[in-house]
Formats: C-alpha cells, sequence, structure tokens
C-alpha cells in the first residue's frame, strides 16, 4: 500500500536538492523533486529518475571491500575501519606525515560540522597536503586570488544585486554554476535581477544555448578563447580609462605596470583571436566598467583550458579597477558558518600581498 511520501535530501552531488521519496509495502518506488525546494527551485536533476533502479542495482556496493591479490574481499566495517588506522600510523611513523594526504569531496563544503571534522582530522595526523574539488574545478582562479589578494579565496558571483552581468559559455542551468554554488538558485537569482531591476545579462561562448536565447545578448566566440575575450576587456577599459579611480587608488597596487603589461594586447589583438569585431569586446568592457554593480561569471570548464590563468588574473583584475571585487554586486568572498579565510589570510603565500595592502594588479604577469 503506498504512503505518504518522506522529505529528504539528495545526496548524489553537493546541491543537496530537497526530494520527496515514494514508497509501497516498504520498497522504494520513485523519488521526485520537491517543487518547494529553495536550493534547486523548478530545475529538477535529470538523474533523479534513475536513482531507484540504481539504489537496486545488484552491483551495488553496500559495504566496505579490501583487496586481496587480484580480487575484492566483503570485510566489515570495524575490520575496514581498524585496517585503514594500523595503515595510516604504518606510513606516518615509516615516512612522516607529509606522506598523508588528505581529500575532501565536493559535499564537505556544504556541510560545516563534517568540514570541521575532516580538517581536524588532518590537524591531528599533522599532514600538510590537504586537498578539494575546489583544486580541480577552479584551480587557477584560486591561485590567482593567493596571489593578488592574499589568501586562495573562493570568489562568488553576486548574481542578485549586479546590474550588468557577463556569463562565459553558458550552460550553467543545465550544467551547474561551479563550486559552492548550488543547485538551481544561482539561475533564480539571475532571472529575479532581470525581471525586478533589468539587469543586463551577456552571454559569451562557442555555443549557443537557452540561456543565450534568453540574454540581452549573445556573442559567438572560437572555443577555448574565453580568457582573450576578458583580457580583451581589462585591456579597453584600461585604455578607456572606464574604471573606479578612487576604488583604484585606495585599495588596489600596480595600475601603472597593468597599463604597460597591457600594450602588447590591444582590443584588436584579442577580438582577432577570439573571432569576432573588437567593437563587441569594448561595448562589453565600456557596460561593464559603467554599471553600478557588474560581474563576469566564469563557467569551470574555463579553469580547465591551456589559458585558465590568464582568464583567473585579468578577470579578477577588471573586477578590481571596476570596484567589482570583495563588494556586493560583483564578486565576493564565500563565508561559510565556519568561516576560515580571515585567519588563513594572515598566513599567506610567500611573496603574496596582505589583502588589507591592496588587491594587486599585476600578479600573474
Amino acid at each position: 500500500m503506498p504512503t505518504m511520501p518522506e522529505y529528504t535530501v539528495c545526496r548524489l552531488c553537493v546541491s543537496a536538492c530537497g526530494v520527496l521519496v515514494h514508497s509501497e509495502d516498504g520498497r522504494l518506488t520513485s523519488i521526485t523533486h520537491d517543487p518547494a525546494d529553495p536550493v534547486a527551485g523548478d530545475k529538477p536533476c535529470r538523474v533523479l529518475p534513475f536513482v531507484p533502479s540504481a539504489l537496486s542495482n545488484p552491483e551495488r556496493i553496500t559495504q566496505p571491500l579490501r583487496r586481496e591479490g587480484d580480487s575484492w574481499t566483503s570485510v566489515s566495517w570495524d575490520e575496514a575501519i581498524h585496517q585503514i588506522g594500523s595503515d595510516l600510523r604504518k606510513g606516518r611513523s615509516e615516512s612522516g606525515p607529509e606522506a598523508i594526504g588528505l581529500y575532501l569531496g565536493g559535499d564537505r563544503w556544504s556541510r560545516s560540522r563534517e568540514t570541521a571534522r575532516a580538517l581536524a582530522f588532518g590537524v591531528a595526523t599533522g599532514t600538510p597536503h590537504v586537498f578539494s574539488e575546489s583544486y580541480e574545478q577552479a584551480a587557477p582562479l584560486l591561485r590567482a586570488a593567493e596571489l593578488m589578494l592574499g589568501h586562495p579565496a573562493m570568489l562568488l558571483s553576486d548574481l542578485s544585486r549586479a546590474h550588468y552581468v557577463v556569463v562565459f559559455d553558458g550552460g550553467q542551468p543545465d550544467l551547474g554554476w561551479g563550486e559552492l554554488r548550488r543547485g538551481g538558485s544561482y539561475a533564480e537569482a539571475l532571472a529575479h535581477s532581470v525581471r525586478t531591476k533589468g539587469t543586463k545579462v551577456v552571454v559569451v561562448g562557442p555555443r549557443r544555448t537557452p540561456l543565450a536565447d534568453t540574454a540581452h545578448q549573445y556573442v559567438a566566440i572560437r572555443p577555448g578563447t574565453e580568457a582573450f575575450f576578458v583580457l580583451g576587456m581589462l585591456s579597453a577599459a584600461v585604455k578607456g580609462s572606464w574604471r573606479d579611480a578612487q576604488y583604484t587608488e585606495d585599495y588596489t597596487t600596480g595600475w601603472d605596470q597593468l597599463s604597460e603589461l597591457l600594450a602588447a594586447w590591444p582590443v584588436e589583438r584579442c577580438a582577432q583571436i577570439c573571432g569576432i569585431e573588437a567593437a563587441q569586446i569594448s561595448g562589453a568592457a565600456l557596460k561593464f566598467g559603467r554599471a553600478a554593480m557588474a560581474v563576469a561569471h566564469f563557467d569551470s570548464r574555463v579553469w580547465s583550458s591551456p589559458h585558465a590563468s590568464v582568464a583567473a588574473w585579468a578577470g579578477l583584475a577588471l573586477h578590481a579597477i571596476t570596484a567589482n571585487l570583495l563588494r556586493p554586486g560583483g564578486l565576493y568572498d564565500y563565508e561559510a558558518p565556519i568561516d576560515l579565510h580571515h585567519p588563513l589570510a594572515l598566513f599567506p603565500t610567500e611573496k603574496a600581498p596582505q589583502t588589507h595592502s591592496g588587491h594587486r594588479l599585476v600578479a600573474l604577469q
């Protein structure tokens, strides 16, 4: 007999979207999207209908397995935990704590208690090697932030406040908005801004996506040239002095060096690489610089391109000179219930500037 659906969350990814679990006679029959869920909004996950069959798959692993030769042997949880602890102690005693590496999955950053436990484990073992999904999805951005701001801040786009938004790729509503950007809430925030504030949205990418169809402007560029589009925007903004002069003077360093560095990269050169007219880049740069609040949102695939470091540096520098860095309506620093950024900023990478001394515009030259 069917029972009332139970409310819970899906754990297939870091979004932890709300779902309704339907069962009959103690057997799972289906899992459906919770339309009232504030994370996913009205965008149900495409994978959700296949969850029941995955749970009932006879090859599903339901207990720990230990490799013995060329085969796997089932062991109890107590035995597995004891074996792992024994191996960790052995490795640490023989090779030191540097022999241990700690990898944190993306879901850890969505749950503060689990993050604290994982980091406490790392501290207890003494390992300096802590990795996470963030380094795979946004390593160039983290590195640029570390050199320009003083610590590797995971910067997020304030789409709900921005008046002018440049979205690179445009596939985010279907493929995700990136690390720490949960569910469909970003798409809803952007749509709300367009409705209530008249926010202008520009999509830049090699393919025309549904988001591009609803944007105010779509700029088709060659695949893999996103870095040169934003580099062209930065070059045009510097040449045209489309910046916040007071903010640049008070909170940044390296303005003169930035101008010299960009002399070799005029907007015309960048436009040629992108396969578009220079006016398309200059127009976006002018509107970005003149907007009260503006933000450029990169797709995570940009960070795996050959020119990802250029995109990260140029993007942060563009936000900095237009007063859209670490401010509402632009890029802001992610602060969880347990905020580790402030203490981490006290121990920056060697030769990286402290945040209070100014954003370093030419850190990656």
